[in-house]
């Protein structure tokens, strides 16, 4: 009974710490503090409306046709080097599905997209990425046309430096050498030997 109290206690600790460790946009990571960068003519946008705890990107809808590629990012230099975190929830309300309008995070410039293309359903997921200080980090929605509907993604859960968990050494026993084995084995012959001989005979 008591290992089931120590458990259940245990378990609703690391919960506990689990959600006290949760960030959003606060703090150097306030989204006072981010770049906003849309596509010249392009109806792109960041709303951060609902922030602290999440903000959301609008891929453009305003293009003269294919061809017009555009994109909407929200950027910030990295305040300390460590684990950044985050979740992202995507729809497509473009006619053609995800490949016209995709969802990724910039690292020093370059794109990663996050989002599966030819899809028309919801898409989510979680991001751990390793980050130093002074990169320059952030979110980008593309559209490849700016036309037949956008891509509207949502990014909440947000942390700017997750500390690493500690790697805890668990000692393990040494292996005896074979020459020490076979000293432990005779030695253990040895006391069986001995016992046996003193063991009373029945008369």
């Amino acid at each position: 009974m008591k290992n089931k109290i120590f458990a259940l206690f245990f378990l609703f600790t690391i919960l506990l710490c689990a959600h006290s460790a949760k960030a959003d946009f606060i703090g150097s990571y306030d989204v006072a503090n981010w770049t906003t960068t849309v596509t010249p003519g392009s109806d792109a946008a960041v709303s951060t409306s609902l922030a602290p705890l999440s903000l959301t990107l609008t891929s453009g809808d305003n293009g003269i046709g294919l061809g017009f590629y555009s994109i909407v990012s929200f950027t910030i230099p990295v305040a300390a080097t460590g684990i950044l975190s985050f979740h992202w929830d995507y729809d497509t309300y473009d006619v053609d599905g995800s490949e016209y309008d995709p969802f990724g995070y910039l690292l020093n410039g370059v794109f990663t997209p996050l989002t599966t293309d030819l899809l028309f359903v919801h898409q989510s997921g979680d991001v751990l990425l390793p980050v130093s200080i002074g990169d320059i980090f952030g979110f980008q929605q593309d559209a490849t046309d700016s036309i037949e509907g956008s891509g509207v993604t949502t990014i909440s859960a947000f942390s700017g430096h997750v500390a690493a968990v500690p790697v805890v050494a668990i000692p393990v026993a040494a292996v005896p050498e074979p020459a020490t084995f076979g000293l432990m084995t005779l030695g253990l012959i040895g006391f069986v030997s001995q016992a046996l001989r003193r063991k009373p005979q029945n008369p």
